[in-house]
């Protein structure tokens, strides 16, 4: 029988407890292709032979004994996977059986003190050796010299995947791991299935201080995008129980006379000049970059939020509009759009988000909307309906004031930006936007308008539904997201569509039409059928 390195006691854990640590001690094996660990949940071996060492740590508010060193001498790549013997140290390979929240207690040198520096652990999916996979990396405890720091760190780790866990130009002590099951239950002694507990917290970084989260920094050169297959650029993110997929897009590239590289197909309208587009010659770039930040809300917690920013406007159609001079045409085109509206079919490409989790739970999302003027939506991806959200966070211009109206100054001096709860954006909203008859004449708005927001919607994620955040003439700024698991989160319908007898009528191509026209319609944002 195989000898399996078992670092707690089985006996200690019970069917359906919380997942337990795994603890180095002094019988770890450390020959190479040694098998740590073995069961339902994963696998865990090492790639060379390694080192034991007894050293004593408190960490998460885990008592450890001894920790196994880590390290290589060549980083991983498609060739050599698990990276190069640097001796007496080694790799991991760990093998998910299904999707796990692996999270890694260790102590690491001293470097820029952030995730994937060049002195933090590192974890690669061996099918993309080049990209680290990004995770939450907590430092609770540093050396008196602060040239060491005890930590964890979580990372999301998918079923039938191989990873290699490994440090480079530094050597890692490898205290001990947790895995659980996606959903937060189980662990690797058997545990599993079962609901998910309520109120349990996941996150995502997008723009950690101002750069690039490793999903986005993987695809980009400078800013430019790497991977664009028909005009967009797809980044994948992944936590245990929120996947987000984030879609940017590129237009047709400018050619001379302010017409665009994009060839006709057959007509569309003729009195509006649009045809279908019959191919694009070349596109634009499609970038990703860290921009729209706010880091002067000099608040006493010290506050700054970081965004990603994609590139292009959301579109349902592109089309080829022949270009026009005194009336007479040029056989010159350009690109033409149908943007969003709600009732119509989600967008094609342009920037968008797109998220769906396991279970039921609360989303708050971190965005940024340029001049607060735009729509931002959130629109159910099954239904095509808008989804009631909540927004709270900074208004351009907005400080803190006492009751004279005087503004407040921090410790430092500085004057602070205001926090508003989403009832307070609410009724800044409802001030400017609705009116008498209680219409609602802008119910996608955040805030008032006219100024630029920094903060957060929240709303209720149910399990399997896709949610698609974006808005429909401009690019929503993505700082991340936080996930609290739970049904019955209780967020009330701020952004609301109330039935407007004047509103606009659009076909299904959302071009404003007559009333009177016959078919498919949308009016207040639902289809009907004008017969």
């Amino acid at each position: 029988m195989k000898k399996i390195f078992t670092l707690i006691a089985m006996a200690a854990m019970a069917m359906g407890a919380n997942a337990q640590v795994w603890k180095v001690n002094a019988d770890t094996p450390t020959a190479e292709n040694s098998t740590w660990l073995d069961d339902e949940f994963v696998t865990v071996k090492t790639t060379f032979g390694g080192t034991i060492k007894e050293a004593a740590a408190t960490i998460a508010g885990e008592e450890f004994t001894h920790y196994a060193q880590v390290r290589v001498k060549d980083a991983p790549n498609a060739d050599v996977p698990q990276g190069t013997d640097n001796g007496g140290s080694t790799s991991l390979i760990i093998t998910p059986k299904q999707d796990v929240t692996y999270t890694i207690y260790y102590r690491r040198q001293a470097g820029n003190w952030e995730s994937n520096d060049g002195k933090d652990v590192k974890v690669i999916d061996q099918a993309d050796p080049a990209t680290v996979l990004e995770g939450e990396m907590i430092i609770e405890s540093k050396t008196e010299d602060e040239a060491y720091g005890f930590g964890t760190k979580k990372i999301s780790l998918q079923a039938g995947k191989t990873y290699t866990v490994w440090a480079k130009g530094t050597t890692l002590n490898y205290y001990g791991m947790k895995f659980e099951a996606a959903g937060g239950q189980g662990g690797n002694e058997g545990q599993g299935g079962g609901e998910q507990p309520s109120g349990e917290v996941e996150k995502y970084v997008a723009a950690p201080d101002g750069k690039l989260a490793a999903e986005f920094a993987a695809v980009v050169d400078g800013e430019n995008a790497t991977n664009v297959v028909d005009g967009k650029s797809v980044v994948n993110i992944f936590t245990a129980n929120v996947t987000v997929e984030a879609v940017g897009g590129a237009t047709p590239a400018n050619v001379d006379g302010g017409a665009q590289d994009i060839t006709p197909g057959s007509v569309v309208d003729a009195e509006t000049h649009r045809y279908e587009v019959a191919s694009v010659g070349t596109w634009n770039n499609v970038t990703w970059k860290n921009g729209n930040n706010k880091t002067d809300i000099n608040d006493e917690a010290g506050t700054k939020l970081y965004f990603v920013i994609g590139s292009g406007n959301p579109y349902v159609k592109m089309y080829a509009e022949e270009i026009y001079t005194d009336d007479a045409p040029t056989g010159r085109y350009r690109a033409a759009y149908d943007y969003y509206k709600p009732g119509m079919d989600m967008p094609q490409v342009g920037l968008y988000y797109k998220f769906t989790t396991k279970v039921d739970g609360k989303m708050k999302v971190q965005v940024w909307a340029n001049k607060g003027n735009r729509n931002t939506y959130l629109i159910n991806g099954q239904t095509k309906e808008a989804v009631a959200y909540q927004a709270t966070g900074y208004v351009n211009g907005q400080k803190v004031v006492n009751e004279n109206n005087e503004k407040v100054l921090n410790a430092e001096g500085q004057e602070m930006m205001r926090l508003f709860t989403p009832e307070e954006i609410q009724e800044r909203h409802n001030a400017k936007k609705v009116g008498e008859d209680g219409v609602d004449t802008a119910p996608y708005v955040i805030d008032e308008g006219g100024q630029a927001f920094w903060g957060w919607i929240i709303f209720d994620a149910k399990a399997g539904v896709d949610y698609w955040l974006f808005q429909d003439s401009s690019q929503v700024g993505f700082g991340g997201f936080e996930f609290t698991t739970g049904d019955g989160t209780g967020v009330r319908e701020i952004i609301a569509v109330k039935n407007d007898a004047n509103a606009p009528v659009y076909n299904l191509a959302g071009q404003r039409v007559s009333p009177n026209t016959k078919g498919i319609l949308i009016k207040n944002g639902k289809k009907f059928i004008n017969k």
